[in-house]
């Protein structure tokens, strides 16, 4: 029960974020994207490089 609790305020901060900044909410969120692809297709890590 606890850890629904922490997913939906998760959820909950990400909605509000999104609302009130939306450019910079997708701006990160593309970077995290970028920083995944790279991630799945070389396996290098950004916190190494």
């Amino acid at each position: 029960m606890d850890i629904g609790i922490r997913v939906s305020t998760f959820g909950i901060y990400n909605n509000i974020m999104a609302f009130l900044t939306p450019s910079d909410f997708r701006k990160q969120s593309i970077k995290y994207l970028k920083d995944f692809k790279t991630f799945a297709k070389k396996s290098v890590s950004v916190a190494e490089s």
